[in-house]
């Protein structure tokens, strides 16, 4: 089915920011453009705010621009160039310790960098619209504190090991909870396992003792072991939790591997207990259909064997 053609006042305003906008800038506000359109002479365009937005939404339907509306036009961004940002921003991040624009200060445990440090790293942009342009190509999953904006960051999953740690010990009486969809078309995304993830980092595992040069980044690492598709840590007792997704099958499971002597300690089930209530939270919140048609079932010991709810 062939897409319906874009307007002409479209066109036109793509032909005005690609013409008029410099070279070297990667991303404007709307205020910039209307700024830009009062400056302009005999461009036929309204400089009326709900239509021009009309405009750059289908535009950034069409993907020639990426359009970030806002509460205001200050706030509303329109990366023109994401070629450009793409090289200056990914091409700092994740570059390997080998490249010259490797940075040590980005490296954490946990793939978590504040945004004060991305601001600092990236003085000439605003790091908002930046975060919402990684956040947009899937790269990244912002935490905002409603609390505290000092304490906002950001969650790269690039940033952590592709495979799961040889060195994770599992007991044969471990049980493991599982929990899968239901339904054949419904998905845990990878926004919810992003979530989950950086959830989890900071709410139980002990804070690392190696100590990182950044102090804003040794504050968010943590003595766990993060890979793509789960976390592991031990607590205070020793005992070994990993949450882990089979994206394959789209099953999440928990496991607490945990000797007979632990599992009689208070501590454990009401950590268990805690855990459990922050996954499904997060799949509430983020697979809200997979949360209300899931299926959950408890299985122990090397054979999976499947056992009662406790």
């Amino acid at each position: 089915k062939r897409c319906p053609p874009i307007s002409l006042s479209c066109h036109v305003l793509l032909a005005l920011l690609t013409e008029k906008v410099p070279s070297d800038k990667a991303a404007i506000t709307l205020s910039d453009l209307l700024q830009l359109l009062h400056t302009v002479k005999d461009h036929g365009l309204s400089t009326n705010i709900s239509e021009i937005t009309e405009y750059l939404t289908t535009l950034s339907d069409k993907g020639l621009i990426v359009f970030f509306p806002g509460a205001n036009p200050s706030d509303s961004w329109i990366v023109l160039r994401q070629e450009v940002l793409l090289e200056e921003v990914n091409g700092t991040i994740f570059a390997p310790a080998s490249f010259p624009e490797h940075r040590p200060s980005l490296v954490s445990n946990t793939g978590i960098i504040p945004l004060s440090v991305l601001q600092k790293i990236f003085p000439k942009y605003d790091i908002k619209m930046v975060v919402q342009f990684l956040f947009h190509r899937e790269l990244c999953q912002p935490v905002y504190d409603t609390t505290d904006a000092s304490k906002d960051c950001v969650f790269f999953p690039s940033l952590v090991s592709n495979t799961r740690p040889s060195d994770i010990t599992i007991s044969p009486s471990s049980v493991v909870w599982k929990m899968h969809t239901s339904s054949g078309s419904e998905f845990f995304t990878p926004r919810c396992l992003h979530a989950l993830m950086h959830r989890l980092a900071n709410q139980f595992p002990l804070p690392s003792e190696e100590f990182i040069h950044d102090k804003e980044i040794h504050h968010f690492s943590r003595k766990c072991k993060i890979w793509s598709t789960g976390i592991a840590w031990r607590d205070k007792l020793g005992i070994w939790f990993i949450v882990e997704m089979d994206k394959l099958l789209q099953c999440l499971s928990f496991t607490a591997s945990a000797n007979e002597k632990q599992k009689n300690n208070s501590h454990y089930p009401m950590q268990h207990k805690r855990i459990l209530n922050v996954i499904k939270k997060c799949c509430e919140d983020f697979c809200p259909l997979v949360a209300k048609d899931m299926k959950e079932r408890i299985c122990r010991g090397p054979s999976m064997e499947e056992v009662a709810f406790p």
